[in-house]
């Protein structure tokens, strides 16, 4: 699919298999292993438990998004 940048509602799933996003067209993409490393230091320097929106960079792979960056905005 290639490469994506957007400003998306973060929904945070949390479970087994780590971290996901939803995008505006309702496809729920997970993060791979790094993104999910980002996302854990970005939840944790925020200290914000609701309401989150990100910024994120990467590329779309199947269902798998491979973060190459992310902002908490």
């Amino acid at each position: 699919m290639g490469k994506r940048r957007a400003r998306l509602p973060l929904r945070v799933q949390i479970g087994l298999c780590g971290f996901g996003i939803v995008t505006k067209d309702k496809q729920f993409l997970k993060s791979d292993a790094q993104g999910n490393k980002e996302i854990v230091e970005a939840l944790k320097a925020s200290g914000k438990k609701d309401h989150l929106r990100v910024d994120v960079t990467g590329d779309v792979q199947g269902d798998t998004l491979k973060v190459t960056s992310i902002k908490l905005l």
